[in-house]
């Protein structure tokens, strides 16, 4: 069996972690300044955990080490997105459902959802159409929807060879370059490239991508360099962000600390592509990581609505502690009874589809022959 073929657990960990960092990021720092609760204040947890955030870079780093070695095991363009629409609607649709469910029952004053907004949120496509997302951490998912698409045009326009995959991703790290000179702001074709492109987080998808191509074909020294300006492209990026993230609130924050949590998320992928922590590679892992699509999806605007509700009669802690361990059993649920089943059932829904296709196909050109 090849090493693509390998499932590396240690991204399961790596995955809970960054989504425990994201909402302890929500929890503990963001929810007092969307919402203005007083009483949800946490001096102390926040000096940690307003660096949270950044589970989310973490997480497209990982993004892009899972998805090129979806893409290489086979099954071509088609595949892949019969693959990722089984894998991500199923718990979409029941974390949307769930959140505007309680945002209608129990969210105003914080929340609102109108009937229009979930439809269109049911697509995933609502960043498309500038429509507001239900739950905050959706943004993300336009995200990713937008690596799904380059990294599928790659894959066409390469007819899925790797080794030619490798000059898009120089001409995309190019361009991710050039954000350190050029305003990618400043009129609408930069700015149509920008949000086309992702440059704003690149850099991580493009690391993910390469280390990926060191975990499959061993240490090279273009990986190498290409990780390494990745990495200072990420710093940059990062430096750049925090700025905006802080500043609109008058925070300090330690850009040193920024700098050597991005260069640990390298370090440690970096040593797991390069096989250097297989001691870490544990089966147990499997069921964190299995835990955090849903937990990602829920987290947020449910958290903040049962904080609101229960954290005067409980305390914060209590309540941050009770709403942790609701949410991960949420989480658990969702996987077990959503996410899993009705994800097996579409991708054989799927492949009855494509392969009524195929027959199709064969029939018409004996047809014509």
């Amino acid at each position: 069996m090849g090493r693509s073929k390998l499932r590396v657990y240690q991204l399961d960990l790596l995955r809970f972690i960054a989504a425990f960092g994201v909402l302890m990021y929500h929890y503990t720092f963001l929810m007092s300044r969307q919402t203005n609760f007083e009483s949800v204040k946490f001096p102390y947890l926040e000096k940690v955990f307003k660096y949270g955030y950044l589970g989310f870079d973490l997480f497209f780093m990982i993004s892009g080490f899972v998805i090129l070695m979806s893409l290489a095991k086979g099954g071509g363009v088609l595949g892949f997105l019969r693959s990722r629409i089984s894998r991500l609607y199923p718990a979409y649709w029941f974390g949307l459902s769930l959140t505007a469910f309680v945002v209608v029952v129990y969210g105003k004053p914080l929340f609102e959802v109108s009937f229009f907004q979930y439809f269109v949120n049911l697509t995933m496509f609502q960043g498309f159409a500038g429509i507001k997302n239900i739950d905050g951490v959706y943004w993300t998912l336009l995200v990713e929807l937008k690596f799904y698409f380059i990294i599928s045009l790659m894959f066409f326009l390469t007819k899925g060879r790797i080794e030619k995959l490798e000059k898009y991703l120089i001409l995309w790290t190019t361009l991710t370059f050039l954000k350190i000179f050029v305003d990618f702001h400043s009129n609408i074709f930069l700015r149509l490239i920008n949000f086309s492109l992702i440059l704003d987080y690149s850099s991580y998808f493009i690391s993910g991508m390469y280390l990926y191509l060191t975990f499959q074909r061993g240490r090279k020294i273009k990986y190498d360099v290409i990780i390494i300006i990745n990495l200072f492209l990420s710093i940059f990026l990062a430096l750049q962000g925090a700025d905006l993230i802080y500043s609109k609130d008058f925070l300090e924050y330690a850009p040193y600390l920024l700098i050597v949590l991005i260069t640990s998320f390298f370090v440690i992928m970096y040593l797991i592509s390069y096989g250097k922590l297989q001691w870490l590679n544990q089966k147990i892992w499997l069921g964190l990581g299995l835990l955090t699509y849903p937990l990602y999806l829920i987290h947020q605007n449910i958290g903040y609505v049962l904080f609101y509700k229960f954290d005067i009669a409980f305390g914060k802690y209590s309540t941050l502690i009770a709403v942790f361990c609701l949410m991960i059993f949420l989480s658990y649920l969702i996987n077990r009874f959503i996410e899993q089943p009705f994800g097996k059932h579409l991708r054989l829904k799927f492949d009855r589809v494509l392969e009524s296709q195929r027959i199709q196909k064969l029939l018409v050109r004996k047809i014509l022959k």
